[in-house]
């Protein structure tokens, strides 16, 4: 009706000129570099850690309704790097060393802390709880309505 020639249904689809040559690899890296931008864009930021920094571990203390339970333990110095986000900490009180994601990981302080006897005798009773050697006696209170320990 207008006079203009007909058009093929697949002229809007395929664009030759638009096109560009890409490699595998670049073609591979779309979703991470979409997913670093979604991360950004939601604000979501990594904590970067370095060797000789001072951290907090979180240990799975239990598994509760497919949740898990984590308690807080250290401190830890970073001892080594698996990844840009995989740490390896070596706890100072215990000597355990142990491997963590940066996600289980938190600044306890700077690397120029200074860590006395009397910090490292301390540390066990906040962070790893407490040495039982045996349990006594035990008894359900029912005015408080929980258990109560004896312990040795």
């Amino acid at each position: 009706m207008t006079g203009l020639p007909a058009i093929n249904p697949l002229d809007p689809v395929v664009t030759p000129e638009g096109m560009e040559a890409a490699s595998l690899d670049e073609v591979r890296a779309i979703p991470q570099r979409k997913g670093r931008a979604k991360a950004l864009k939601r604000g979501a930021k990594m904590a970067q850690f370095a060797i000789g920094d001072f951290v907090l571990y979180a240990d799975v203390w239990s598994h509760r309704r497919s949740k898990l339970r984590v308690m807080w333990c250290g401190i830890a110095r970073v001892v080594d790097t698996s990844s840009n986000w995989v740490f390896t900490s070596n706890n100072l009180l215990t000597g355990e060393t142990k491997e963590a994601h940066a996600t289980r990981l938190t600044f306890y302080a700077d690397s120029s802390l200074r860590i006395t006897e009397d910090l490292l005798a301390h540390v066990p009773h906040n962070s790893e709880g407490h040495v039982v050697e045996k349990l006594l006696e035990a008894r359900y209170d029912a005015t408080s309505a929980m258990r109560q320990l004896l312990v040795k």
